[in-house]
C-alpha cells in the first residue's frame, strides 16, 4: 500500500504540476509588483497573498488526501453519525450562500435516529462538496435539494439540482483529478472537489453515484453503511 501510495503522489504531481504552479505564479506576481508600496497599502495585499496561500495549501492538502484515501493509507475515524445532524448542518452552511445567488436550497431532515458508520469529517467534507458544486452550477431561480433515503443495511445521502446537467459521456471523467467539463479552466471551481469526494466515500467502502441530463439537472448520491442500533451517534 505504501508503494502504491508513493506512486500515486508520483504521478499526481507529474501529471498536474501546472495546477500547482498556478497559485504560486499569482503569489509572486503580487509580491512583484507591490513591493514598493508604503506600509498602510501593504495591507490589502498581504490579505491577498495569505489568501492565495491558503488556497495553495487546501489544493496540495487535498491531492495528498485524494491519493491517501484511494491507497488505504488514510486512518479513518469511524463511528455512527446521525444523518439528521450531517443535514441539518448542510442547512446552516449553505444556507446563506443559497440565499446570496437567489437559490432555493430545501433539505428535507428526517425523523426518527437514522445514522450511518463513517468518519464524520470526511463524510462532512464529501457532502459538503456535492452541495457547493450544485449551488456553484444552479443559476438564480433555480432550486437545490438535499435528503436521505434508506436502502435495505445501506443510507443514501442526495443532492439534486436544476443546473446545466451533465453530457452522458462526462458521467464518470468528473471524478477525475482536475477535469473540468470547460477545458478552458475559465469555468467555476477548480476540479478537485468532486475527486476528493469519492475518494473519502469510497474509502468507507461506499460508492458516489451520478444521474444527469443536460438542461434539466444532476443528482449525485452517496451510499454509506447504515449503523444498525448505533449507540450515541456523533
Amino acid at each position: 500500500r505504501i508503494q502504491e501510495f508513493v506512486h500515486q503522489l508520483n504521478e499526481t504531481f507529474d501529471n498536474t504540476a501546472h495546477n500547482l504552479k498556478t497559485p504560486l505564479a499569482r503569489i509572486r506576481s503580487m509580491a512583484e509588483r507591490h513591493a514598493n508600496l508604503h506600509q498602510e497599502e501593504c495591507s490589502e495585499v498581504m490579505v491577498q497573498i495569505l489568501n492565495e496561500t491558503d488556497r495553495f495549501l487546501w489544493l496540495l492538502n487535498a491531492i495528498m488526501d485524494i491519493s491517501e484515501a484511494r491507497t488505504g493509507v488514510m486512518r479513518l475515524s469511524e463511528g455512527p453519525v446521525s444523518v439528521s445532524t450531517l443535514l441539518e448542518e448542510m442547512k446552516q452552511v449553505f444556507n446563506p450562500v443559497a440565499e446570496a445567488g437567489g437559490i432555493t436550497l430545501e433539505v428535507i431532515v428526517p425523523e426518527g435516529d437514522l445514522s450511518v458508520t463513517c468518519d464524520r469529517k470526511r463524510i462532512t467534507q464529501a457532502l459538503a462538496n456535492l452541495a457547493d458544486n450544485a449551488l456553484k452550477f444552479t443559476p438564480p431561480g433555480g432550486t437545490v435539494v438535499i435528503w436521505s433515503e434508506e436502502d435495505q443495511d445501506k443510507v443514501l445521502l442526495c443532492v439534486r439540482d436544476t443546473g446545466p446537467g451533465i453530457a452522458p459521456g462526462y458521467h464518470e471523467r468528473i471524478f477525475e483529478r482536475f477535469f473540468r467539463l470547460d477545458p478552458s479552466g475559465s469555468g467555476k471551481g477548480r476540479g478537485i472537489g468532486l475527486s476528493l469526494a469519492k475518494a473519502f466515500v469510497e474509502a468507507h467502502g461506499g460508492e458516489i453515484r451520478v444521474e444527469s441530463t443536460q438542461g434539466r439537472g444532476s443528482t449525485f448520491c452517496i451510499s454509506l453503511k447504515r449503523a444498525m442500533n448505533p449507540e450515541r451517534p456523533q
